[in-house]
């Protein structure tokens, strides 16, 4: 009876890490439940921009912490295997990068309410994409844009 237990606990462990799935609509519910909006950084093992960035502007400063608290942060490797799932889509993340025609990395892709608001393609700086961050989570898209809110920004110090 022991070994039937523990062969359970053993197979239900290993089915829940075995599988890879990440459901995007579960996660834009969950940000929407949080008044946070759904990040997604697409990037690529070999790329050196992806690398800088994940490097110098994620982990250089305390971006993650804003990150954190303003957005649902999706880590994005289209090199890696399992399965996403977003509204229609099915696939691998190297598919659901070409689903949303991403041709350059990295790619920053922004979501409220399962709809995208807000793209970033290339890399920037640690000071360049605090003012992205800033104005994708105080929602001034539509309002103004980027340049107009960085100019507005400045324009308080």
């Amino acid at each position: 009876m022991k070994l039937t237990k523990l062969f359970f606990v053993i197979s239900l462990t290993m089915s829940l890490f075995a599988d890879s799935t990440m459901n995007i609509n579960v996660i834009s519910k969950d940000a929407k439940k949080t008044n946070k909006i759904t990040m997604i950084f697409f990037h690529m093992t070999y790329c050196p921009y992806c690398n800088k960035m994940l490097k110098e502007t994620f982990e250089g400063f305390d971006s993650m912490a804003n990150i954190n608290k303003n957005f649902y942060y999706v880590d994005m490797n289209i090199d890696d295997d399992g399965e996403i799932i977003y509204q229609d889509f099915k696939g691998s993340p190297e598919d659901f990068g070409e689903y949303f025609d991403i041709e350059l990395y990295p790619t920053i892709l922004f979501l409220e309410n399962n709809k995208i608001i807000y793209y970033v393609h290339g890399y920037r700086n640690q000071e360049k994409f605090q003012y992205i961050l800033n104005y994708v989570s105080s929602r001034s898209i539509g309002k103004m844009d980027l340049l107009e809110f960085i100019d507005n920004e400045l324009m308080k110090d």
